[in-house]
């Protein structure tokens, strides 16, 4: 039992890792709204933070997962709605 939730903490601390990653390349790139690629950042940051506070025997119970549930519902909106920013990505001439 107790491998299972280290085994799942740990997933949850390479997860939000690599999603602040993923976010700050969104924000840095702006191919969606920043403001949807901040609560991304603020969502993975929080994840982040509840799995190192569960490792620590905290309990911070599931309010932190809420703006990554945000992010996690506008992105797929957003790209639904209107897609990636058209001038941020670069025409296909000039990356030869």
């Amino acid at each position: 039992m107790k491998a299972k939730f280290l085994a799942f903490q740990l997933a949850m601390i390479v997860l939000g890792l690599y999603s602040l990653l993923f976010c700050y390349l969104l924000y840095r790139s702006r191919l969606i709204p920043r403001l949807i690629s901040v609560f991304g950042l603020i969502g993975y940051a929080s994840l982040l933070t509840s799995a190192l506070l569960e490792l620590f025997g905290y309990s911070p119970g599931m309010l932190l997962f809420l703006p990554g549930a945000l992010f996690e519902i506008l992105m797929p909106v957003w790209l639904i709605v209107k897609g990636f920013n058209s001038p941020a990505i670069a025409p296909m001439s000039a990356i030869k």
